[in-house]
This record gives structure tokens, C-alpha cells and sequence, in this order.
């Protein structure tokens, strides 16, 4: 699928839709349309307050779905948003994707903004795969997901997109939820407010389907409202702790099938223990035609796992604590322009402690017992932004961003510089670079223009360019080989056209994108590092929302997308035969439809259907997973105003499937699919 062929059949399809629809556009948007966008601020998409209607980026936000969708992990969320896929583990743990491949490697997380509130979950440089696991998205008021490049925005890790949990917010209602299901499950959630305070949180807890596996998850929150002379300030601080027995993969093909497979454990051991706070206090000044917003805050966090995915399962132990700050200055000079400067300050340490217990099940001396690494990194991360809006025509607006950061580390090695092996051993898996100084500065930027038709339809085009700086696990976790190798920061180019179209119970939008990286960080599936990379990213995000009638809505997100190599790679000093192949673990079709039907004023129905296409399990094209395609059920019972009861039922048809699949170590491998369950949910509001 070639960039130009994209373009040119979106502004063919864009021509199309204006003209079917521009007779059909009024001045005034119909208040009664049932997929109305309401005036909502992206709180992390712009620095400028914006309505998600009018914001001309691929964008979704999730908030009434939340209560029907009953996630009891990440991915049943996340699904539910076009063209992204927060790719499940055992337990809590998953890898994401977000209009890209699922990437693997302790450096991966890196090409992803996560956040909760507006800032990040994790310090620049320290980021972890699992840190979706630790927002609060089972409290969130809303949540958003933004895909393409907005390093422009959010800053350096925001390369494919980003994901950011909006917590509770004072003006809600207090609620409280007890859930019981399938394997022992167990969650309580809730959410209070007294007067200028809230509280919130969740406690969740989980055997599996697997021998010797399970998990308990806690999460508490609190808020609190100030009003001090001019200043509106808020205060959060939220606190996780996560611990589980982790089942590992199974191994063989279309192990998966095999009920005695699925249920098998070949990793009893494996564990990960996570624990979290990061707190902060936003300050915000408005004035007539101005605000200020100062947000200090600091994080910490603490992890330590059985790495059970690789052969020789060594231990990991990482942390961080940060503090920053983030400053903004709005100005809305006119109701045609504004604009909006701002400064980030950032300063991290963070550790990383591997080491070997056992001997590897093949070559230790590659693999040996003892210390792999351990170091210690302080990161200075800083950078300064501006964006504007501009309508300068009636119909027509620009929108910019520019951002300039820097991040620098200070590296130091606590073992012997080196091999990890004994002197002499060709290919060792393990180098420990000697101590040193790094940094990483680049400008990232998007421009986008906008064309407005009556008050339904909006039609956008926006170019960007992004980058993000190497994470400390890739610039000295290193691997054979890799001992002179330069680790240069990934940038990615972007070009996208779209539109979003509502109109009375209608609501439709659709993305065309093409992407270009350079200097591309990747893994393997034998967790071999491939640098230097130059891949491709093509394709197209759809949603429609369609509600023939008061009572029942329609809804359909989707993605085709192509997702390739575009050069040959040198893996431990052998060139890599990848050229023009399909990136692995990357499905070209993603597709999540669903029915929400409210029977009568107690009865409700809701049924959703996912579909994950095809993909490939290696970067040589050689092995095949062939997607699967599940459902989900649910009913609601309203007693009254503030009782209501559901029933959930996972994976409806009880179909065999696999989480994720890959093929590494000579063997492939899967995190088979959970079987059939229901849970029973009693919701409280007050």
C-alpha cells in the first residue's frame, strides 16, 4: 500500500462524503443526536482547551462505554478504540500497540505516552511494558487514546501514540461496585466525594485458568479541591500495588487447542511484584483572556519478576523516583487565534539489577549464572513547546505545535565492564558497557489544517515529525555485539488526512495514515536487538456509532493497516534477509462492533464482537498465527435509581484462542486465551 495511493483515495472518499453530506449539514447541531460529542477539553492533547469535535488529530475518548465494557484487564478496554491493541499476558501483564506493531524488549514502552491526568505514569528514559497495569482505567472518568506521532505534545515517548486515564473528577456521583466470577475472581471499585475531596480506588483479585497462577491488585487514590484567592489548585496522590504468579508460555503448535496445554503452567515460579505512588498539585490562574497552569509532581516506583519469557529466567529488579514540573502559559488573543507556550522540567534516578539463579536449559556458557547487570542512571529531561490555534478563514483553521527536548543520562556500571561470561566465551548474550554520559535533543512538530462544513462535518490534514530518546534499559542493557554499536533516537514522519461527520443519531469518523521511522529500536522473537531499522506504517482507522432508535446504539472500530520492513538489519553480525517483509506480531485487520440495547427502564442487553486478523510471528515471515474472533456478553438490571445489577460473560462461545503468539527459541509459543467465564457485578450509587 504506498503513501500516495493512501492519500489520493482519501481525498477522493473526502470529496465523496462532503458532497453526499453538505445539504444535509445545518448551522446548529441537533442537541438530540444521541452520539453528540459533548464540549469535553483534551486534558493531554492540547495545551489549548479544545473540544474533541474539533480537534483535528485521530483521537478517541472513551467514558460512557466504560460501565458497560466491565474490564477486568487493560485489553478489554482498549479494543474497543480503533487500531489499538494492549496485546494480553498471563495476569495483569500485557504489551501494547498503538497504530503499530506489539513491540517487545524492556526498551519497547518507549514509543508509547501513557499518562494519567497529564503526566506520564512512568520518568522519560525508565518507561516498563506493563505500565498500563498501574493507571487507574478500572476508576477512570474517561479515558483517551490518542495514534500517530504527538511527541510535539506530550514530548519524547509519544512516537506511535499514547494513552492517557483521567481520574475521577469531584462533580460525579459516588459509587460502589462488588464483583464475583469465574476462578475466583473478586473486585471491589469505588469512588466517594464530600464536598471538595475524593477518594477512590480498587481492589482486585484473580486465580487463573492455569495451575499455579493468579494475582491481587490494589489501587487507592485521593483528591482535594482548593480555591485560594485566584488560584484553583488540585492535589492528587495515588498509590498501586500489584502481585501475581505468573503463568509463562506454552510452547508447541496451536498448543493452544490442547485443554491439558491451556491449563498447564511451565513457569511455576514466575512472580511480579509492582508497587507505585506519584502524586502532584495542579495550580491554575485564570484571568480574562489568559491562564497560567503550574503542576509539580513526583513519582516512585518498584518492580521485581521472574523474567519467564525468556530460556534462562533470570530475575529483574528495577525502580525510579522523579520529580518535575510541568508550566504552561495559555493566551486566547481573539476567538480566531491562541496560542500557548509551556516548559517541562524533569529529574529521575532509576537502578537495574538482572541476575541468573539457575543454569540456562542451553549454551551457559552464553547464559551463565550470576549478574547480568547492574547500574544506576540519573536522567535530566527538559523541553520547551508551543502551540496555536488559528481560524483564518470563516471555514478553515491551522493548528501547530512545536516542541524542543532534551534528555541527558548519567550511567554508572556496578559490575565489571564487559562480557558477563568467563574470558574467552564467543557469543555472550550479556555486555555491561562502562560508565558514561549520554544525551538526546531533537525539535518534534505538527502542523494540521482543518476545514469546517456546517457544524456536522469537519475534514482535517495534519503532517508531523517526532522523535523519542533511546530508553536507559536500551542504551546499556546490551547484547553480543552490540559493544561499539551507536543507538541513534528513533524519529518518525507522518502524514494522515480524516474526517469526523455528526449528525443527529449518526457519527462516523475515518483516519488515513502513512508513517516513516528511522532508526527504529526492535527486538525479536529471541530477544535479539535489531537497530538502525527503517520500517513503514500505512493504513486506515474507522468508527461509526449509529442509534436507529432512543434505546439501542451501534457501534463499529476498526483498522486495516500494513506495517513493514525497509531495510535489512544486522542481528549479532549477521545481515538480516527482513527487507519488505510484514513486521511480526502486527495484524493488518482489527475490528471491534457492539450492540447496546436498554429493553425497557430496567432491562439492558449489551454484546460485543472482536475480531484480531492474521500476523506473522517472526521478522522472516515464516510462522503464522490466524487471528481469532470473540465475544462478549452482558446484562443489566436497573431495581432503581441507585441499585443496579450485571451479569457479564466472557469469551461467549468459549473459544480456543491465543492472547498473543510468537515463535522464538526454535518453538512457538502462546499465552492461551481465557476460557468462558461470568461474573456477577452489584453496583451502588450514592
Amino acid at each position: 500500500m504506498c503513501k500516495t495511493c493512501i492519500l489520493q483515495f482519501a481525498f477522493i472518499l473526502q470529496t465523496f462524503v462532503y458532497c453526499s453530506f453538505t445539504s444535509a449539514a445545518s448551522d446548529e447541531k441537533p442537541e438530540s443526536s444521541s452520539f453528540q460529542l459533548r464540549e469535553i477539553t483534551v486534558i493531554s492533547g492540547s495545551a489549548i482547551n479544545q473540544t474533541l469535535f474539533d480537534t483535528p488529530i485521530s483521537l478517541a475518548h472513551l467514558e460512557q462505554e466504560l460501565d458497560s465494557i466491565q474490564a477486568e484487564h487493560a485489553n478489554e478496554v482498549f479494543i474497543s478504540t480503533a487500531n489499538t491493541w494492549i496485546s494480553r499476558g498471563d495476569g495483569q501483564e500485557h504489551l501494547t500497540a498503538i497504530r503499530s506493531p506489539v513491540f517487545t524488549g524492556p526498551g519497547s514502552c518507549g514509543n508509547f505516552y501513557i499518562a494519567e491526568d497529564g503526566i506520564a505514569v512512568r520518568a522519560a528514559g525508565f518507561c516498563n511494558a506493563n505500565q498500563v497495569l498501574e493507571t487507574f482505567y478500572e476508576n477512570a472518568n474517561a479515558i483517551e487514546v490518542f495514534r500517530g506521532p504527538h511527541s510535539s505534545v506530550f514530548g519524547a515517548n509519544a512516537l506511535f501514540g499514547g494513552i492517557n486515564v483521567i481520574t475521577p473528577q469531584r462533580n460525579h456521583d459516588s459509587n460502589l461496585s462488588v464483583s464475583a466470577g469465574s476462578f475466583d475472581k473478586y473486585q471491589f471499585n469505588w469512588q466517594t466525594h464530600f464536598g471538595n475531596t475524593s477518594f477512590f480506588g480498587n481492589a482486585n483479585s484473580s486465580n487463573s485458568a492455569r495451575e499455579k497462577a493468579g494475582f491481587k491488585q490494589n489501587k487507592f487514590g485521593f483528591k482535594n479541591y482548593v480555591d485560594l484567592s485566584d488560584w484553583q489548585i488540585s492535589n492528587s496522590l495515588t498509590v498501586m500495588q500489584h502481585s501475581q504468579n505468573t503463568a509463562g508460555f506454552i510452547e508447541g503448535e496451536d498448543s493452544y487447542f490442547s485443554k491439558q496445554a491451556r491449563e498447564a503452567n511451565p513457569t511455576p515460579d514466575a512472580y511480579r511484584d509492582i508497587e507505585s505512588l506519584r502524586a502532584y498539585s495542579r495550580w491554575s490562574l485564570e484571568q480574562a483572556h489568559s491562564e497560567l497552569i503550574i503542576t509539580p509532581y513526583a513519582r516512585y516506583n518498584n518492580m521485581e519478576f521472574l523474567m519467564h519469557f525468556v530460556p534462562w529466567q533470570p530475575v529483574e529488579k528495577n525502580g525510579h523516583y522523579s520529580f518535575g514540573v510541568q508550566n504552561r502559559y495559555i493566551s486566547y488573543i481573539s476567538r480566531e487565534f491562541s496560542f500557548s507556550l509551556g516548559l517541562d522540567a524533569e529529574l529521575s534516578s532509576g537502578f537495574l539489577e538482572e541476575e541468573q539463579f539457575g543454569d540456562a536449559p542451553f549454551a551457559q556458557d552464553r547464559f551463565p549464572r550470576g549478574v547480568h547487570y547492574d547500574f544506576d542512571v540519573d536522567a535530566l529531561s527538559t523541553a520547551l513547546f508551543s502551540q496555536f490555534n488559528y481560524q483564518f478563514l470563516p471555514n478553515y483553521s491551522l493548528h501547530g505545535s512545536l516542541r524542543y527536548d532534551y534528555v541527558s543520562y548519567d550511567y554508572k556500571n556496578n559490575v565489571a565492564q564487559g562480557f558477563a561470561c568467563s574470558p574467552g566465551t564467543l557469543g555472550c548474550r550479556f555486555y555491561r558497557p562502562e560508565s558514561r554520559e549520554d544525551s538526546f535533543a531533537k525539535p518534534s512538530l505538527r502542523l494540521s489544517i482543518q476545514r469546517t462544513i456546517g457544524s456536522n462535518l469537519r475534514v482535517f490534514l495534519n503532517a508531523a515529525r517526532a522523535f523519542r530518546a533511546p530508553q536507559a534499559n536500551e542504551l546499556y542493557r546490551l547484547q553480543a555485539e552490540q559493544e561499539n554499536q551507536a543507538i541513534e533516537a528513533p524519529t518518525l514522519t507522518s502524514a494522515e488526512t480524516g474526517m469526523r461527520f455528526d449528525f443527529e443519531n449518526t457519527f462516523a469518523a475515518v483516519t488515513f495514515f502513512s508513517m516513516t521511522q528511522r532508526d527504529g529500536i526492535y527486538q525479536n522473537n529471541d530477544r535479539e536487538y535489531l537497530t538502525g531499522l527503517s520500517t513503514t506504517h500505512e493504513g486506515v482507522e474507522y468508527e461509526l456509532g449509529y442509534s436507529p432508535l432512543a434505546n439501542l446504539k451501534f457501534n463499529i472500530a476498526g483498522s486495516y493497516a500494513r506495517h513493514q520492513y525497509r531495510n535489512d538489519p544486522t542481528i549479532l553480525s549477521v545481515n538480516a534477509m527482513i527487507k519488505e517483509n510484514i513486521i511480526d506480531t502486527a495484524p493488518q485487520h482489527m475490528l471491534t462492533s457492539s450492540v447496546d440495547w436498554q429493553i425497557n427502564k430496567e432491562l439492558g442487553f449489551y454484546l460485543r464482537v472482536h475480531k484480531l486478523g492474521e500476523y506473522f510471528l517472526d521478522p522472516e515471515n515464516a510462522h503464522i498465527y490466524a487471528g481469532h474472533t470473540l465475544a462478549d456478553a452482558q446484562i443489566k438490571y436497573l431495581l432503581n435509581k441507585n441499585w443496579q445489577f450485571l451479569l457479564s460473560i466472557k469469551n461467549l462461545f468459549d473459544r480456543h484462542y491465543a492472547e498473543r503468539a510468537d515463535f522464538a527459541f526454535g518453538e512457538y509459543r502462546y499465552f492461551p486465551g481465557l476460557p468462558r467465564r461470568a461474573t456477577i457485578t452489584t453496583r451502588l450509587a450514592f
